[in-house]
């Protein structure tokens, strides 16, 4: 029974490290996009999206991500462009932040992980609620995933301690 248990530590432990690899590849991705958006000026990015999508429209002109992205930028005010570069850029470096507390099994980052994530959550099931972004759905999911995984972990190495304490 003991060994079945460590087998199974074994296999989540590996789980949150695929997790963390993959939270800190997204946390880079976002950090890097937050301030592409916050400092690259409006016509830059429709030349930059015309140039990356055209090749995209000719091989399938209804494509529905590229439409998607197509329809958002035509709404982007430079208002919304501020608010998506400094929401984007705060969770990619958010993420890195609990991604390396995590690594350095920092057991109060278990808590500010763990809360940050729901917070984020909830904002994202707000915004569904007014946009309908299917995006945010996989966001959410993403995330409730990450918040598992991480609860996981922190009540086996809080379980740990307290068998080291006694």
């Amino acid at each position: 029974m003991l060994e079945s248990n460590h087998m199974i530590h074994k296999y989540w432990h590996e789980l949150f490290d695929l997790s963390l690899i993959i939270k800190g590849g997204i946390g880079i991705i976002e950090t890097v996009s937050g301030f592409f958006v916050l400092f690259i000026s409006r016509s830059a990015i429709d030349r930059i999206f015309a140039f990356f999508s055209s090749t995209e429209l000719l091989e399938d002109p209804t494509d529905p991500v590229f439409s998607y992205l197509s329809a958002s930028l035509t709404h982007l005010t430079s208002g919304a462009k501020i608010f998506a570069g400094i929401y984007v850029l705060i969770h990619g470096l958010l993420n890195l932040f609990i991604v390396i507390g995590l690594k350095r099994d920092k057991l109060w980052v278990y808590w500010v992980a763990m809360v940050s994530i729901i917070l984020f959550m909830t904002y994202q099931i707000y915004r569904f609620a007014h946009t309908q972004a299917p995006g945010l759905i996989v966001l959410t999911i993403l995330d409730l995933i990450f918040l598992i995984i991480i609860r996981h972990e922190h009540i086996y190495h809080t379980g740990r301690l307290k068998k080291n304490q006694l």
